[in-house]
């Protein structure tokens, strides 16, 4: 997703900016002392964007809100102690979506030399199926009852996999 110009800007001189200007995120966006500081803080940002940008004051208070919003949910979580959770889950989702392009850049790739291991099958329910995460390997993990810290991954070999696959069994 492109981000709109201008917004990247906005974020370094709200990072800079005197604190008289600065949101209050234990309070909502709109909330009367919120309402006060944007009141002051869109000229300032106007001002200090103009000779690159012009956003309208509609489009700086979505950009705003945008910020709050995203920097208020962090703000709670790192209150309530489970910031460092709610990272390591960001951080596994986006190394998983990371994987994910990467097979499917792979596949594509293979198709597109004609590769012999993978033009037996269909490309585009093999591509949905690898941009899908719903589709899995029927593997089953198991974690030991005496220590929790250990898992066992038990990967069976089925009778309907291919030969492909199989060979690594």
């Amino acid at each position: 997703m492109k981000k709109a110009p201008g917004l990247n800007e906005m974020k370094t001189i709200i990072k800079t900016i005197d604190s008289e200007f600065s949101l209050n995120y234990d309070q909502t966006f709109t909330s009367a002392n919120n309402c006060e500081i944007r009141r002051k803080l869109i000229p300032e940002l106007q001002k200090s964007l103009a000779p690159k940008f012009r956003p309208s004051v509609t489009q700086l208070t979505k950009w705003l809100n945008s910020i709050h919003k995203s920097r208020r949910a962090t703000a709670r979580m790192r209150n309530s102690g489970k910031l460092p959770k709610d990272l390591r889950r960001v951080h596994a989702n986006n190394r998983q979506n990371d994987k994910k392009l990467r097979h499917i850049k792979a596949a594509k790739e293979l198709f597109r030399k004609n590769d012999p291991n993978i033009t037996d099958y269909n490309k585009e329910s093999l591509l949905r199926m690898l941009a899908d995460r719903a589709f899995h390997s029927p593997e089953m993990s198991d974690t030991d009852e005496e220590d929790r810290s250990k898992t066992v991954v038990n990967v069976y070999d089925l009778s309907w996999r291919s030969a492909e696959v199989s060979i690594y069994f």
